[in-house]
């Protein structure tokens, strides 16, 4: 019997936002992302919701100062389908998945 883990529906929104984000950057990165977040951190995609800072270490030890560009994709995308008050298309990957996140959840 195998044990399995639900994501809450809010959370999944948001990890769908961030797949669409990575989408931008292929399908090959985004494998390549979630695994290292994986390996390297020891976490799910499931828990980018609830690690959004963490996630976003991983992806700027993976692409340097690229990273920008694939967290400002990220946060286009929550931005544009859970549209979080007080979040620009500017703000952090964090600051985004965290105010999405509160939004959803009240």
């Amino acid at each position: 019997m195998s044990l399995q883990l639900t994501v809450p529906e809010g959370d999944e929104r948001i990890l769908e936002c961030v797949d669409k984000g990575l989408d931008v950057f292929g399908s090959s990165v985004k494998t390549v992302i979630y695994w290292r977040f994986k390996t390297v951190y020891n976490h799910e995609r499931s828990d980018i919701a609830r690690k959004p800072d963490l996630f976003s270490e991983c992806l700027r030890t993976f692409f340097g100062e690229r990273a920008f560009s694939v967290e400002a994709s990220i946060v286009a995308q929550i931005s544009g389908k859970l549209h979080p008050i007080n979040v620009n298309i500017s703000d952090s990957l964090t600051r985004a998945i965290t105010e999405a996140r509160n939004q959803l959840r009240r």
